[in-house]
């Protein structure tokens, strides 16, 4: 997701589901709210990980989706942890070549 200069991209798409959303940056609120939850995606799903994504993405698709309309879409666990990855990236809150992104059970 780099843009010129080195710099991350300005948006990206993520795809989760049947649905496609454009992802950007986040505001200092917003990110400021979420640090914890980018700092818990890389913790096992069970141990904190799946509430970390689900937050995150949450915040990044407000505008685009209601939150009961997101939660309801029918999403594989590859699907989160790539969308979280890639929305990391976007608002530069993961650095290329992190994890950023949730580690399965099989993982941990």
């Amino acid at each position: 997701m780099k843009g010129k200069g080195g710099i991350a991209a300005e948006t990206a798409n993520i795809h989760l589901g049947d649905r496609s959303f454009t992802v950007t940056g986040f505001t200092l609120d917003q990110i400021q709210a979420l640090m914890d939850s980018f700092d818990g995606v890389n913790q096992p799903l069970r141990e904190g990980g799946w509430e970390a994504s689900r937050k995150i993405l949450v915040a990044a698709l407000s505008d685009q989706i209601p939150e009961a309309e997101l939660l309801a879409l029918k999403v594989s666990a590859g699907q989160v942890m790539r969308a979280v990855k890639t929305i990391g990236f976007v608002s530069e809150l993961f650095a290329p070549g992190e994890a950023g992104a949730p580690v399965d059970q099989a993982g941990a």
